[in-house]
């Protein structure tokens, strides 16, 4: 009788060391098979909007603009009127000459812009270039007397006045010059293209212009 309970409890440690044994193999073949099992690689495709690539174009507004900027000559004649007639010896005749400088280009904050990620695309539309500011420096305007009357005296007030003119006659000659707005508008997009060619996140794009 005690012989079979210790054949009994024998069998029972030989299956546990058995099942223990099948169970570390199992995990150890387990193992092997999933180190050798190949990684999965997931590949975030990056992609771009046009809001991130406004963004990067917009601090490139003051490298686009183009300065303009002139000398000007002009003439300006002064006399005393009594009843709606020159009054003879009255006439202050003076010629002037003034700088200034005219800044022109595009509004980047009003422009569009188009991703094609699956193609690799950027297009972007531009307004029109247009004249952003103009200065003329009072400090180098300088006043000739050509005819110079003992009672009519022109002072350099008179022509400073008349700076909004001045300017408009200008403005008028840059606006009826085509070739000027042309160059601005074709400077702009080669600085635009070399910022995005030169971008990391933008260098395998093509750039194109509606």
């Amino acid at each position: 009788m005690k012989k079979g309970i210790v054949l009994k409890v024998v069998a029972v440690i030989l299956v546990l060391a058995l099942g223990s044994g099948i169970g570390a193999v199992a995990a150890s073949v387990a193992g092997k098979n999933k180190r050798s099992l190949p990684k999965k690689i997931i590949t975030e495709e990056k992609t771009l909007d046009s809001v991130t690539v406004s963004e990067m174009l917009l601090p490139a507004s003051e490298l686009i603009t183009m300065k303009y900027c002139y000398t000007k000559v002009g003439t300006s004649e002064k006399h005393k009127e009594a009843f709606g007639k020159k009054v003879p010896l009255t006439t202050d005749k003076t010629i002037y000459t003034y700088n200034g400088t005219v800044s022109a280009g595009v509004d980047l904050s009003e422009m569009q812009v188009n991703i094609d990620n699956e193609n690799k695309k950027i297009t972007i539309t531009l307004t029109a270039p247009k004249i952003l500011t103009h200065e003329i420096d009072t400090s180098k305007f300088k006043s000739w007397d050509l005819k110079n009357s003992v009672l009519t005296k022109s002072s350099m007030s008179d022509y400073v006045s008349d700076i909004d003119s001045l300017k408009n006659d200008v403005e008028k000659e840059l606006n009826e010059n085509t070739e000027f707005f042309d160059s601005v508008t074709e400077s702009t997009k080669e600085v635009l293209t070399g910022l995005l060619n030169n971008s990391e996140s933008t260098k395998e794009y093509e750039v194109t212009f509606a």
